[in-house]
């Protein structure tokens, strides 16, 4: 940015429709994408040299994921959650074998032929839980213990809100940080009414 000057990266795999995210210390880890780059894991590094590249791990993932999300967990690991036709969850860098674990919503909120459930919005709540939100649906995900510890009721009118039918969401503010219990809100908005999918085509 200083500089004004670009350079090329080298991608070694297809990374179409990936996901990823960034760790604290600044590296990117891009997980997942199209044909030969689905069990693939990728990260990237910032240098000063101009010597830093892409690092592709071969097998970096335990399933395929395309269109899966990525959020980073309080441990520094990455949670990678769902993918076309994946209902389950893994870690990044793996923690067990064979490092995933079943999510039913997942196969719950799949919409047949349109799916309405990929790229689930993810986010930590203040009890340490995940919220996910796939299709028009949400649940509070105690991933420590691999149990749903929520199910939140199904938005009014049921019209689907994840890939393809995207809309978007966003964790807002959190207020009063002193208090004994901190709320978290999260804003789901947009997407297309049911069926959307199948008519576009």
């Amino acid at each position: 940015v200083e500089s004004n000057t670009i350079r090329p990266l080298t991608v070694q795999s297809n990374t179409w429709c990936s996901s990823g995210s960034l760790r604290s210390d600044g590296v990117l880890v891009q997980t997942g994408g199209d044909r030969d780059g689905e069990l693939k894991a990728r990260t990237f590094s910032p240098c000063d040299d101009n010597e830093c590249d892409w690092v592709e791990i071969n097998n970096g993932l335990a399933r395929r994921r395309w269109y899966s999300s990525n959020h980073i967990l309080p441990d520094g690991k990455q949670i990678i959650i769902g993918g076309q036709r994946q209902f389950s969850y893994e870690f990044f860098p793996k923690t067990t074998s064979p490092n995933v674990i079943d999510l039913p919503f997942l196969a719950e909120t799949n919409d047949r032929g349109e799916e309405n459930n990929l790229y689930p919005y993810v986010f930590l709540n203040t009890d340490g839980n995940l919220f996910i939100f796939a299709n028009n649906r949400a649940i509070l995900l105690d991933y420590v213990n691999n149990k749903v510890a929520k199910t939140y009721p199904a938005i009014p009118g049921g019209d689907p809100r994840s890939y393809p039918s995207t809309g978007s969401a966003v964790l807002l503010p959190l207020k009063n940080l002193e208090a004994d219990k901190i709320d978290a809100e999260v804003l789901v908005c947009g997407g297309a009414p049911k069926g959307s999918f199948i008519l576009a085509f």
